[in-house]
């Protein structure tokens, strides 16, 4: 890798590819404004190369899907415990993030339901499983502002 540096322009891309990876070039030319779309491809050629982009995916929308609750899990593990609790939990289909962390509690997770009674349900049946010292539950009201990566 070089000494690849991103300027403002290489980040209005990723902010647009971010958004919707299948943006055309012609649209991130003409929003950006001053730019041919070869220069475009060019620069989004070297985002890739130099690896700022690693890959291309879709975000679906969870409420299509029957998804209505978020619960954010913050659980308190002993630490030779973590390492079973991180194989349980990737088990666990309604999760879909799972962070090791520091503080009061060892692992958080995200997780998506369709109901509380789902909800519910995940956390008599499936948290149980998993050896704590203590765990907090939070469910998300409303997201505010979702951005993978701030740059």
């Amino acid at each position: 890798m070089t000494d690849f540096k991103l300027d403002g322009t290489d980040k209005k891309i990723i902010k647009m590819l971010q958004n919707n990876s299948r943006v055309h070039v012609s649209e991130i030319a003409r929003k950006i404004g001053n730019m041919t779309e070869n220069a475009i491809r060019y620069r989004i050629d070297k985002l890739e190369s130099e690896g700022f982009i690693s890959t291309y995916t879709i975000r679906l929308n969870r409420k299509k899907f029957g998804k209505d609750i978020t619960a954010i899990f913050n659980l308190n593990v002993l630490p030779e415990n973590i390492n079973r609790a991180v194989d349980l939990l990737k088990t666990m289909d309604s999760l879909t993030e799972i962070y090791l962390t520091t503080g009061t509690y060892s692992i958080t997770a995200i997780g998506y339901f369709q109901d509380r009674n789902e909800l519910t349900k995940f956390i008599t049946q499936n948290l149980k499983k998993i050896k704590m010292i203590d765990y907090d539950v939070i469910t998300v009201l409303d997201r505010i502002k979702h951005e993978l990566y701030a740059i």
